[in-house]
C-alpha cells in the first residue's frame, strides 16, 4: 500500500503513476499531503489520485478527519456526511476512520454512521455503473471475470454476493 501524503508524490502525472503503478492499493492521506500543499489543492489532488488509480486498476482509501467531530460528538456534521459522500461518489474503494474510532468516545456509533452514509451514496445510479475499461480489450482472464462480475453487480437487483473462481476445477 502507497501511503500518498507528501508533495513530492503529487507534484506532476508522472510522480502519481509511478506511486500508483508501484502499488496495489493507494492511501490518500489527507492530513499530511493537505499540511503540505495546502487545503485548496488537497481537494482536487485527492479527486485526481482517486480518479487514476481507478484507471490504474489500483484500489484507493481515503483517510484522515473523515468524521473527526465524532471523538467527541455522537453524531458526524454535515460537513462530515457531505465529506464522505463524495469520496465514496468519486470512486474511493474504502473510507478510513483513525482516531474515532482508537480514541474517540463513541467509536461503534462512528462505524455505523459511516456506514449509512457510505450505503447511501452508493445508491446514487451514477456510481453504480463503471464505464471504466468498458471499450478496452482485458490483458487477462481473471480481469474479464472480475469486470464481469462488476458488471453482475451493478446490473441485478437485490445482489448480495458474487463469487467467481478464477480457475477451473476441471483438468486440463
Amino acid at each position: 500500500m502507497a501511503k500518498v501524503e507528501r508533495a513530492e508524490a503529487v507534484c506532476d502525472q508522472n510522480a502519481m503513476d509511478d506511486i500508483i503503478l508501484a502499488s496495489d492499493v493507494v492511501m490518500v492521506a489527507r492530513g499530511d499531503l493537505g499540511v503540505e500543499i495546502g487545503d485548496p489543492e488537497l481537494v482536487g489532488i485527492q479527486k485526481a489520485l482517486i480518479r487514476r488509480a481507478r484507471q490504474l486498476n489500483r484500489a484507493v482509501i481515503t483517510a484522515t478527519q473523515m468524521m473527526e467531530s465524532m471523538i467527541t460528538n455522537p453524531m458526524p456534521t454535515r460537513a462530515e456526511v457531505m465529506d464522505v459522500a463524495n469520496a465514496v461518489l468519486d470512486g474511493t474503494d474504502a473510507v478510513m476512520l483513525s482516531a474515532e474510532t482508537a480514541a474517540g468516545q463513541y467509536p461503534s456509533e462512528t462505524v455505523a454512521a459511516m456506514a449509512r452514509v457510505c450505503l447511501g451514496a452508493e445508491k446514487i445510479p451514477s456510481i453504480n455503473v463503471s464505464k471504466h475499461r468498458l471499450d478496452v480489450q482485458f490483458d487477462n482472464v481473471e480481469e474479464a471475470i472480475a469486470m464481469s462480475a462488476m458488471y453482475a453487480a451493478n446490473h441485478l437487483k437485490g445482489v448480495t454476493a458474487i463469487i467467481t473462481m478464477t480457475e477451473s476445477v476441471v483438468p486440463r
